[in-house]
Parts: C-alpha cells; sequence; structure tokens
C-alpha cells in the first residue's frame, strides 16, 4: 500500500523492479521475457503519459530538472526500513523473512548516491519519524496499536510517504484505525495457496505488462 506522492517518484522504480521479476522471471527461466517482444516501444527520456487524477486523486505538475536537483543538493533522501523477526505462522525458509528483506535492500538502497537507509525494529522511532522521507514496513505488523495513528498522521502530514508490503497491513487487534490511514488492512479472512495465472488490471504502474504466471513466496 501507497501513501503519498513524495513517495510515488522515489519508489516506481523499485516497485517495479520487484514486479518485473513475477512478470518476466528470474534471467535465464522459461518465463523470462515473455511478452516483451509484443510491448510498444517506450522513449524513456520523455515523461511518461499520466491522467490527470489516479484513483480519484489529482496529479502534482511534473518538477523541473532544476527543482530536482536545488533539492538533491539540500539534504540525502532519507529512508526508513522497518522489519521484524519471522512470525511464527511462516517457519519455513523464504517465507515472511522480514530480516534477510531489511539487511538485503539496506545495502542495495545505500549504494544509491544521495539516499541514506537505516533499519527499524518492529515500529520506527519517534526520532526516525521526524527525519524520515519515506518509511517501509515489512513485517506482521507486530507492535500496531490504535494509539500508534497520530504518529503516520503527524509523518504524512509533514510530507512522509509510508509503504505497507504485504503482511504489513496487518490491522491486528485494531484494523480500523490502520485502514483509515492507509485504505485497506488485513484483518484474518481466508487467502488462497498456489500458482496464479495473473492478468494486470487498467492502471499506470502496470500498463504494458503481459499476462505471467505467479509462484506465490
Amino acid at each position: 500500500m501507497i501513501r503519498s506522492f513524495a513517495l510515488f517518484d522515489s519508489l516506481l522504480v523499485l516497485a517495479l523492479c520487484g514486479m518485473s521479476q513475477f512478470a518476466f522471471g528470474e534471467p535465464g527461466s522459461q518465463t523470462q521475457g515473455a511478452g516483451v517482444a509484443d510491448a510498444p516501444a517506450v522513449d524513456i527520456t520523455q515523461p511518461w503519459p499520466a491522467p490527470a487524477l489516479v484513483q480519484g486523486i489529482p496529479i502534482p505538475p511534473p518538477r523541473s530538472k532544476a527543482q530536482v536537483d536545488a533539492v538533491d543538493r539540500q539534504r540525502p533522501f532519507r529512508l526508513v526500513l522497518c522489519a521484524a523477526k519471522k512470525d511464527a505462522g511462516h517457519g519455513g525458509t523464504g517465507y515472511h523473512d522480514y530480516p534477510v528483506w531489511r539487511e538485503r535492500w539496506t545495502r542495495i538502497l545505500a549504494e544509491v548516491p544521495g539516499v541514506t537507509v537505516e533499519p527499524a525494529d518492529q515500529w520506527p522511532t519517534p526520532e526516525q519519524f521526524g527525519s524520515a522521507d519515506v518509511i517501509a514496513f515489512y513485517h506482521d505488523n507486530p507492535a500496531w496499536t490504535g494509539d500508534k495513528g497520530p504518529e503516520l498522521d503527524a509523518f504524512l502530514a509533514r510530507g512522509g510517504g509510508l509503504v505497507f508490503l504485504h503482511y504489513a497491513m496487518n490491522g491486528r487487534r485494531e484494523p480500523q484505525a490502520l485502514s483509515e490511514r492507509i485504505g485497506r488492512v488485513w484483518t484474518g479472512n481466508k487467502w488462497m495457496r498456489g500458482d496464479v495465472a495473473l492478468k494486470y488490471g487498467v492502471h499506470e504502474m502496470t500498463r504494458g505488462f503481459p499476462a505471467s504466471d505467479v509462484h506465490p513466496e
């Protein structure tokens, strides 16, 4: 779940890289490159065409390069990656391995010029809420209670971006308070295990992606 346009520009490439692993497969796999030859050519030097509204929210005007450069010179872009130990229901190797995600992406993103990355355990500290530009959560949301809502409110109000990945949308005993802030939460409903034949809906982030087979976790 993505909230705030400050986040969109920063993590779009990261999101698409992660999605392409499912859409096109690992290098050398049978699914790698499937459908790519049929995709229309895109001039990546030009701004991506976008409608005036996305999910009912007005898109802000593009920033000029001079504006972006001015921000880049001011200070680094600060990311916080928040994880927790593997939850009890997913003990298999690679299943909900939140610490491994945090470790790997901390090292990867730290290589990006102008970006700093900090780890957080279960929930960001007040200092991290005060300094981060984007906070990404990937865990089973073990620390969530409704009284933490004002911290999210204040962070969003000052222009911060929040990312809740997969099981981080767990609303626990107070799902309403979380859903009011990120739009949707998990409340213990049933799920399906097994392979999925995926067809993307009409959305700006998945435009041009071919249908693909997904092998969950």
